[in-house]
């Protein structure tokens, strides 16, 4: 029985909520739902697909029982608790992520994994199913433009920061973020106004614009993220400094005071093509 219980109509319901919630739900409506929905599917499937494992290499049921659970929840709150944990697990497994202990609320969604070892009708696709469907996990959107070794940024363009998980929980208005982002110049630091917008698009404005021709490096390193789905932004927001240098002319519109630093909805912040695309707004559009 144990080596079907993927194939149990609840397994293979977890399995559909967990593909769908990482590659759909969670970039398109971004919540504090979407953002535990996975974890109760996760510890639902888990302990069901180690149990089908341990039952094909003939572990009996019961030690199998056993050790698929306590194995789930012992994971399961490890990689919640010990961030080191979660970094070894991505280096093996791949995926995505972050250590949140407010998502131990869905450890009593374990509890179903035992209806999934009551007799059901086998299907040979469950078991891979079940294992994709764990490994296989969503990785946050992260979108720092300029790309290091941009060679051609527009002087007034804003730089962009955009995590699709962040919902609007990045805290651009605390030291704890003003702290861990700089961008500095020949002449030093360079003053910047900064804004978000729903989705976690952050737009980081330089006062006055850059000078053209000129090389500038800016860092980010980790700081707290508010959002309910994150604790903290780590390796998901590419710390480190990068460099970039500024075109000759600039196109965008100059941003000279904090009022002006506003996201426009319509206007493609990004770089699209890769990091010789400029991305420079038409001649008719506010970008």
């Amino acid at each position: 029985m144990l080596r079907h219980g993927p194939a149990h109509p609840v397994c293979l319901l977890s399995v559909g909520l967990l593909l769908v919630n990482d590659h759909i739900l969670k970039s398109a409506f971004p919540s504090a739902l979407t953002g535990k929905l996975s974890d109760v599917a996760w510890m639902i499937v888990c302990p069901v697909l180690l149990a089908a494992l341990l039952s094909i290499v003939r572990v009996p049921d019961r030690p199998a029982r056993i050790v698929a659970l306590s194995a789930a929840v012992l994971s399961f709150i490890l990689l919640q608790l010990y961030p080191p944990l979660g970094e070894t697990w991505i280096g093996v497994f791949g995926g995505a992520h972050v250590p949140d202990p407010t998502d131990l609320i869905a450890l009593p969604a374990v509890l179903l994994a035992p209806l999934c070892w009551r007799p059901t009708t086998p299907r040979r696709c469950a078991t891979p199913l079940a294992f994709l469907a764990c490994m296989a996990t969503s990785y946050p959107e992260d979108i720092r433009d300029p790309c290091d070794g941009e060679t051609d940024w527009d002087p007034n363009r804003p730089l962009l920061l955009d995590w699709g998980y962040a919902g609007a929980g990045v805290p651009i208005d605390t030291p704890s973020f003003t702290e861990s982002v700089a961008l500095t110049g020949p002449d030093g630091a360079v003053p910047f106004a900064v804004t978000q917008s729903e989705g976690g698009m952050v737009l980081l404005c330089p006062l006055g614009g850059l000078t053209p021709e000129t090389e500038y490096t800016w860092d980010i390193g980790a700081f707290a993220d508010k959002s309910v789905n994150q604790a903290t932004i780590p390796e998901f927001s590419q710390q480190g400094a990068w460099t970039f240098t500024t075109a000759a002319d600039a196109a965008w519109p100059l941003i000279a005071a904090d009022a002006d630093c506003v996201v426009d909805e319509t206007a493609d912040y990004r770089l699209g093509g890769g990091c010789g695309d400029t991305g420079t707004p038409d001649s008719g559009g506010n970008q």
